[in-house]
């Protein structure tokens, strides 16, 4: 049996979550927004996907950030982009991950994808030391990734061995986490 990720999309739109959003863009309502994968969209290649969609469909890129969770210990903001219509309708046409059919996104008219990554936005929602370390090797991660030049990069990247080191961190991070999480 497949073991689920420790990393989410929220259910609901909590107290937390608005207060993470409004924290990262006042007056911006977070919103659940359907995943309709278009033909050819790539993982982690949502700038692209969404620009060629918009292209042939007369539609716009809406920029912002997909809002993920460990629930009750972390909300992690992903800066994001999805299609949308005409109309006014928000459809997610990258496929996630996580490989649900919906995103939690929350528009950010100020922001605009410009060729490179953006970090991801991170909140801890307690004092859990494992967290902490959480954050702090995910800062490091992409400054490496920003330093070595591959921000300009999206999907798979060749890594150097610091790279992979720090990635491996990391992972072992979210494995004691898992196992925490597992005990309580």
């Amino acid at each position: 049996m497949k073991k689920e990720s420790l990393i989410k999309i929220p259910n609901e739109i909590s107290k937390d979550v608005i207060d993470f959003c409004n924290d990262i863009c006042p007056g911006s309502q977070p919103l659940f927004v359907k995943v309709e994968k278009a033909e050819k969209s790539e993982t982690l290649n949502c700038f692209v996907n969404v620009r060629k969609y918009a292209k042939k469909h007369s539609g716009h890129m809406q920029h912002g950030w997909s809002i993920y969770e460990i629930p009750g210990k972390i909300l992690e903001a992903e800066f994001h982009c999805v299609y949308k219509s005409t109309k006014g309708d928000l459809i997610d046409i990258s496929p996630n991950l996580l490989k649900k059919d919906k995103v939690l996104f929350l528009p950010d008219k100020k922001i605009v994808y410009e060729g490179y990554q953006i970090d991801n936005i991170r909140k801890a929602l307690d004092e859990d030391p494992l967290i902490k370390e959480l954050i702090t090797i995910s800062e490091k991660v992409f400054k490496k990734l920003s330093k070595d030049g591959l921000r300009f990069q999206y999907g798979a990247v060749s890594a150097n061995p610091e790279l992979i080191e720090l990635m491996q961190e990391k992972f072992r991070i979210i494995k004691k986490l898992e196992d925490e999480l597992l005990d309580n």
